[in-house]
């Protein structure tokens, strides 16, 4: 099979891996069913196909006024579970209302009710809860400060944390004294679940003052954040729940799965398309300019040998934002990309350089849209090395199995 159509094939079958829905039905049937009603709370890119697995295998006992909020564009819940849409990485105020609707639904239930929390990557800037003395507008400016700095995905959390009512393990000591069962589709590439959506229901090893100090020498982010975060490290606000909080002795945290899903589908498609893997990293991280550069040299290295097959990589790699341009991803290339961006009359280089890489893979025809897949599992690096296939190689990607 020609390179485009294996790689077609390679991704298509990475991504129907990742749906969640079938994931959580097991896991819920191979539970017993409780007796007294559940309310679900279905929060991050996955949330619509995460309660479809909820409904499939609990529909008896959730509640009619069971709420999954989701990305725009993503698929909802089915019914009769209420879809919420909000926006990311900045926050809104749909997600603003959101927040306010998931405390008036969770404070207002009998003691006696569980809740079942289905949680997805996206979930922090979906359910923005500022604390008093905060605004919607300062969480949005810190984020935005945050993400352009290419700080990593802990250092982001801990701020949020420490910025929000509902995260660092928040929502579920509001929910005390009624259980808690969360299921959480990891995103992070080291399996740390309290910072997958800002762990809304697990203890946070963080503190204020490591929050103070991610964002101290962090152009833009608004005076007030500064000093509230300064406030709470030194004792003014409340922490956020930590290990031993009695609040969180009825709540129980388990992982549904993650990148392994989407690689593991990978490479048994690959390998049935004469594609042996050559090389895999479970845990990319890094600036992507520094990791698309070495994957390409280990690619070369490698084709230069007349090795066929598969280098493929998860995780998630962060961007430092020095341009204007309209940032990255996905893609589609091969050794002739480049040359395709000159004959549209741009530089990749210079692309590259204002961070819109974006423009350049569009002029050449090599974007690669999927659309909201209704799934959170982080990124895919593939590369596919075929010695017949005439073109130097170049890491394709990466594709996104995030949103």
């Amino acid at each position: 099979m020609a390179g485009w159509a294996a790689l077609a094939r390679v991704l298509e079958a990475a991504l129907t891996a990742s749906d969640p829905a079938p994931r959580v039905r097991e896991r819920l049937a191979a539970e017993r069913p409780p007796r007294a009603p559940v309310w679900g709370l279905a929060v991050g890119k996955a949330a619509g196909r995460m309660a479809a697995g909820a409904q499939a295998a609990w529909g008896d006992v959730l509640r009619p006024d069971s709420l999954a909020i989701t990305v725009d564009g993503a698929p909802p819940a089915p019914r009769p579970w209420d879809t919420w849409w909000a926006a990311h990485p900045l926050p809104d105020a749909r997600g603003l209302a959101a927040a306010a609707e998931v405390r008036h639904r969770l404070t207002r239930l009998p003691p006696d009710v569980g809740v079942l929390v289905l949680l997805s990557g996206g979930a922090s800037a979906l359910l923005p809860a500022p604390p008093p003395g905060l605004t919607l507008e300062d969480l949005r400016r810190t984020t935005a400060a945050l993400l352009a700095a290419g700080r990593p995905i802990g250092e982001l959390n801990a701020v949020r944390k420490h910025l929000s009512r509902l995260a660092g393990g928040r929502l579920a000591a509001l929910a005390h004294p009624r259980p808690v069962h969360a299921w959480i589709l990891s995103d992070v590439p080291d399996d740390a679940l309290d910072r997958v959506g800002s762990g809304p229901t697990l203890p946070d090893p963080t503190t204020y003052a490591e929050a103070l100090r991610v964002v101290v020498d962090v152009p833009d982010v608004p005076a007030a954040v500064r000093a509230y975060l300064c406030a709470g490290a030194a004792g003014a606000h409340p922490e956020t729940a930590k290990t031993g909080d009695p609040r969180l002795e009825a709540v129980r945290n388990e992982r549904l799965g993650g990148n392994e899903w989407a690689r593991e589908a990978a490479v048994a498609e690959a390998a049935a398309l004469g594609y042996p893997l050559l090389a895999e990293e479970p845990r990319l991280q890094g600036e992507a300019r520094a990791v698309g550069r070495a994957w390409a040299q280990r690619a070369r290295g490698l084709a230069a040998r007349g090795q066929r097959g598969l280098l493929l990589a998860g995780g998630e790699t962060t961007v430092t934002v020095v341009g204007s341009g309209r940032g990255g991803r996905n893609a589609w290339v091969d050794g002739a990309t480049a040359a395709r961006i000159r004959a549209a009359g741009l530089d990749p280089a210079t692309a590259l350089a204002r961070n819109d890489s974006y423009s350049a893979l569009a002029a050449a025809g090599s974007l690669l849209r999927t659309g909201p897949t209704g799934t959170q599992v982080n990124d895919l690096l593939v590369v596919l090395l075929d010695p017949a296939d005439g073109s130097p190689p170049e890491p394709t990607g990466p594709a996104d199995c995030r949103r």
